[in-house]
Order: C-alpha cells, then structure tokens, then sequence
C-alpha cells in the first residue's frame, strides 16, 4: 500500500511504499545531507571566528586616523605620479578606497606606532615606481584605479619587490659605514695617544 509523503528537501508530494522514507529520491536526499554537512560545518566556522574575535583584543583604529593617513597618501601620489591630473570625485575615491585597504591590514595594536613607517614605505615605492617610469619615455603609470588596485600585480603591488630590495641594500651601506667607522675610530685611537 502507498501513501502519500511530503519531501523533506524539495517539499514536492510524493507516493512511497515505506512509511519511513523522508526523500522523494536519492538526489534529494544527497542534497539534504549535503546542506546539513555544509550548514554544521558553517556553524562550526563562525562559532570559532566568534572565539578568536572574542580572545582577541577589541582595540580599533580610529577612523580619523586612517582617513589622514589616506589623504596624504593620495595628495602624494597624485602629485608625483599624476602631475596633480583633475580626476572626478568618483575615481579619487576609488583610488583612496585601494589606499585604506593598504592602511588597514595593519594590526591595530600597532597602528600607532607603526602608521608612520607604512607611510614612509607607501611614499617610496611611490617614489621607485616614478623612477621606474622615468628611465624610459614609452613607460607610463595608468589610472589610478587600476594602479593602486592591490589586485594588479604591475601596479602598486609590484612595488613591493623593490622597495624590499632597497631595504637589504640600505641595510648594507649601513653596515658597511658602521665596520669603516669602527676602523678608522681603532685607527686614530692607535695613532695618538690621547690623555687626560
């Protein structure tokens, strides 16, 4: 004797000979263990996400300062690289919107004291990229939007290599200055005797 049952998944009607079946087929009844299985496991994901927002600290950045830090940045930027160029209002927000991304991935427990050295680094790979486009008169840097874009890997992105590569070569000449400077400091105390 069949009777009649309503699908659990796809809520259609449907005759079947068991009292016990809850599907109407098999596709159903995979796509319902699938949904379960996902909607734990998304369970499961945003309960831990809670449990690690919460063990962390709630100390933010205060949206003042990051929109300072991103103004100057733009009036930077737009001065070296775009020779003051009158974007709209659309594509300069565009173009502050990729910076704040920039500016945010810094840890707000450090923001403070680091906010000025992510400038200072922001300003120079602006700088590289000016000197990059210089030496060569068919270079160009393109709109903003897509420069700034941290999806574009000829752009701002880019920068990134060489502005490290700057970094080990500072640290170099630092390096090399200090050991001269400890040579010659041994040298001249060698020399002449000094006394009191």
């Amino acid at each position: 004797m069949k009777q009649n049952k309503i699908c659990l998944h796809c809520q259609e009607p449907f005759e079947y000979a068991r009292s016990t079946a809850k599907y109407c087929s098999a596709n159903c009844r995979t796509k319902a263990w699938m949904k379960r299985t996902i909607d734990k496991e998304q369970i499961k994901n945003k309960s831990e996400q809670m449990e690690t927002n919460q063990n962390k600290s709630k100390m933010r950045v205060h949206p003042a300062a990051i929109r300072l830090l991103v103004n100057a940045t733009w009036d930077f930027a737009h001065n070296i690289l775009w020779g003051g160029y009158p974007f709209s209002k659309t594509e300069i927000a565009l173009a502050k919107i990729y910076i704040q991304e920039y500016y945010e991935e810094i840890p707000a427990e450090e923001f403070t004291a680091t906010a000025h050295k992510h400038f200072t680094a922001y300003c120079e790979r602006v700088l590289l990229a000016k000197e990059y486009v210089n030496r060569f008169s068919h270079r160009y840097i393109p709109h903003p939007c897509i420069w700034l874009n941290k999806e574009n890997p000829k752009g701002f992105a880019g920068t990134k290599a060489w502005y490290l590569r700057n970094l080990e070569k500072r640290k170099i000449r630092i390096a090399v200055c200090e050991l001269f400077n400890e040579a010659t400091d041994n040298l001249i105390f060698n020399r002449f005797q000094f006394t009191a």
